[in-house]
């Protein structure tokens, strides 16, 4: 913590150091002074997509949803919000085909975001175990992926 103080004295407009502060205290359950950092960089940094994504996971889990909804009225096409809502559904509120339509938005914003590709497969994954029919699960999963465009070429990896 330290460290982080002195780097953000030398270095005042640098978000990466305000975010890493949050994320010290997030990981160490320090929620209370994760929050309070969080508020202050929102004062510096407004609408950035990171610390909005943080005040998602920083809310109880029964305000989740609804915080999340409120952002993405304001910021539709903001990648890690959708993610957070895909999350949210997926994780706190057990909506799996929900989870899936956020997901499948999100690598169509954008198609270099790692961690929505993991959830996305994690949830097609999950909706089709219900049905219990590999076979289909497969194809399932070779239809989602062949249907995604990236910069308007249509892509087979299947």
């Amino acid at each position: 913590r330290v460290i982080i103080n002195e780097a953000k004295s030398k270095c005042i407009n640098q978000f990466e150091i305000y975010y890493e502060e949050i994320m010290i205290e997030y990981r160490s359950k320090s929620l209370k002074q994760a929050s309070f950092l969080l508020n202050k960089a929102m004062i510096k940094f407004n609408n950035n997509q990171d610390l909005l994504y943080l005040s998602i996971i920083l809310q109880q889990p029964h305000m989740m949803e609804n915080y999340a909804a409120d952002l993405i009225s304001k910021h539709p096409n903001y990648e890690k919000i959708i993610y957070a809502i895909g999350k949210v559904c997926l994780i706190i509120s057990k909506k799996d085909e929900e989870a899936l339509k956020w997901f499948e938005k999100g690598v169509l914003i954008n198609p270099d975001f790692g961690d929505m590709w993991i959830y996305l497969y994690i949830t097609i994954l999950k909706v089709n175990m219900k049905s219990q029919n590999l076979e289909n699960l497969l194809n399932e999963v070779k239809l989602k992926i062949n249907q995604i465009k990236f910069f308007g070429f249509d892509y087979n990896f299947c």
